[in-house]
């Protein structure tokens, strides 16, 4: 048996699953945590939501750069310095928070989290895509690329129920802070586990000898049609951030502001079930996972998108 007659598995090793699970779940936990305890610190729902959307903005400008900076020099040599960065900023952020600091300086810190955030969900993607490309066999690629984003659209989806749920209940039981320092080890070991996980290197070799793969220019993502699912994106995003503000006031009015991030989890479950069952139902079609994915709650910052590349040596 030659190593492109063997499955994906095979070649990827059962750790990288739980791993690169687990490395999704900061990203998840970030906004509902941050937006939790400011509120409960400063008694500001306003702060908490200029806050969460300061942290937003930080990976919406990140987000393309990371995406290019993985281009150019691989997975494992952005992705480590980020998950330790984005740990210690995530450890850091209550101490700024509860010691009383102004407000510019938390939304700077808040802005810095989401500067600094690893989009572990797009990398994976992308090194299992490669995987697949280097190391498995033409007549199995399309099967196993369409299971590949039907778990990944599943995952996402699971990770942005379990985030928030993992939120409230820390929150409630330990502190509010707890959450945040609970996302920063996370970063910190799970991250830098995924980026020096020796699958990276296979995704590395997807290329054959000799061959270049050359990026098309940034005016392809500026088309008419991706403008479209950008705008789609955005109005998504405006509800469910709006959403998630809302169930903060309310559950501050009723006097338990920390209970937000078990409605919120609630919530993501109706927004998970579509995409789950889509997964289950065409595993066979990558298109059903696609849309799957497209059901995902707004708090959690999209991932980094770069441009369409060809490999012909000439950008299209």
């Amino acid at each position: 048996m030659t190593s492109n007659d063997r499955s994906l598995i095979h070649h990827t090793g059962w750790a990288l699953f739980p791993i690169a699970f687990i490395a999704r779940l900061p990203f998840a936990m970030m906004v509902v945590g941050v937006l939790t305890l400011v509120v409960s610190a400063t008694g500001s729902v306003g702060l908490g939501g200029l806050t969460s959307a300061a942290v937003g903005i930080g990976v919406v400008i990140a987000g393309p750069v990371i995406g290019d900076a993985v281009d150019r020099f691989g997975q494992r040599r952005v992705l480590v310095p980020l998950g330790i960065l984005n740990g210690i900023l995530l450890g850091i952020f209550p101490v700024v928070v509860t010691a009383g600091s102004p407000d510019p300086l938390i939304l700077t810190a808040a802005a810095a989290i989401g500067l600094s955030a690893p989009q572990a969900a797009a990398m994976s993607r992308s090194r299992l895509m490669g995987i697949i490309r280097a190391r498995l066999d033409a007549e199995h690629r399309p099967r196993t690329l369409s299971r590949v984003m039907s778990y990944e659209s599943a995952a996402d989806e699971t990770a942005f129920v379990i985030g928030p749920f993992l939120v409230g209940i820390l929150a409630a039981v330990i502190a509010p802070w707890a959450p945040i320092a609970i996302a920063a080890a996370l970063s910190l070991v799970f991250v830098t586990a995924f980026a020096l996980h020796p699958s990276g290197q296979i995704a590395a070799t997807a290329l054959d000898p000799g061959e270049s793969e050359e990026r098309a220019p940034i005016s392809q993502v500026l088309r008419g049609r991706i403008l479209v699912l950008v705008a789609a994106t955005f109005g998504v995003g405006l509800f469910f951030g709006s959403t998630l503000t809302s169930l903060t006031a309310f559950a501050q009015t009723a006097g338990d502001d920390v209970e937000a991030g078990l409605l919120y989890g609630l919530m993501g479950i109706g927004s998970a079930a579509p995409s789950l069952s889509r997964s289950c139902s065409c595993p066979r079609g990558s298109r059903c996972a696609a849309a799957g994915s497209s059901s995902q709650p707004s708090s959690r910052s999209r991932p980094a998108v770069t441009p369409p590349r060809t490999r012909s040596g000439r950008s299209s």
